[in-house]
């Protein structure tokens, strides 16, 4: 069928936009980040943490749900938040209000939250207004809110009080995401799940796939755009809201660097 060959023609697009993107904007090795001292934060994001693995160790039918991309991008989530709480350990003894270097990790940590906090917005859009509306045997309980819309709540919160900057960087990571995910549909379809599709768009036998597949993954970079916007407005206000902190040339800068 042509739309199998044309779908794969655009993942190998898209790879070649990953590794563009990655090398066209690499991770500033300058970059900075603000200390994260609050015991409050911590204490959110470990709740978060806890909340998050009940609902998807406990009801979201794992591994057979790992099909669906929501359950990706959840797991990821969860991953964040504890990956947050350790790397934020390091910081609760830091003294200064400074502006701190990156470490790799840091770098790797914020390169995630972009990536995670970005889709997660897409994830929910797409489920409420294609999936949900296509599908009467979709039962909403509360793990579906949560991971469809009330994760995106608890994101902005973390994103508000977190001390990270969205970066253009994240990009080719963000289309990277969709990209993995299709293969592994695409492989899961045609081995162990048996002839089964996650979601109707991603058949490769429908006429509309390739504009599907394409689609999907270009408008995950609208996303990450749109994320970066908020990020340089969330700097705007905390500069004027606590000026001690950020007139340093690292926070003058800081702008250039997204």
């Amino acid at each position: 069928m042509w739309q199998s060959f044309a779908v794969a023609c655009i993942m190998l697009f898209v790879v070649f936009l990953v590794m563009g993107a990655i090398r066209r904007y690499p991770f500033p090795s300058d970059a900075v980040v603000a200390p994260e001292p609050s015991a409050y934060l911590m204490a959110y994001r470990t709740s978060i943490v806890v909340l998050f693995c009940v609902s998807l160790f406990g009801f979201s039918n794992l591994p057979d749900s790992l099909s669906y991309y929501t359950k990706w991008n959840f797991t990821l989530q969860t991953i964040y938040f504890a990956w947050a709480v350790k790397v934020q350990w390091r910081h609760l003894g830091h003294a200064t209000t400074n502006l701190i270097k990156m470490t790799t990790e840091d770098r790797v940590l914020s390169t995630f939250f972009d990536v995670i906090f970005s889709v997660s917005f897409l994830v929910s859009l797409v489920f409420w207004t294609i999936v949900l509306p296509s599908d009467s045997t979709i039962t909403i309980g509360w793990t579906s809110v949560l991971q469809h819309g009330g994760n995106c709540v608890l994101l902005l919160v973390e994103f508000a009080l977190n001390g990270r900057t969205v970066r253009i960087s994240s990009l080719g990571y963000t289309l990277l995401l969709p990209l993995v995910y299709g293969v592994f549909s695409w492989l899961g379809h045609e081995t162990f799940h048996q002839g089964f599709w996650a979601y109707s768009f991603l058949d490769v036998s429908n006429t509309l796939s390739p504009a599907w597949y394409l689609g999907v993954c270009l408008i995950h970079t609208v996303f990450l755009i749109g994320a970066i916007g908020l990020s340089k407005l969330k700097w705007r206000f905390r500069s004027h809201a606590d000026p001690e902190v950020f007139p340093t040339r690292d926070y003058a800068s800081m702008q250039d660097r997204v």
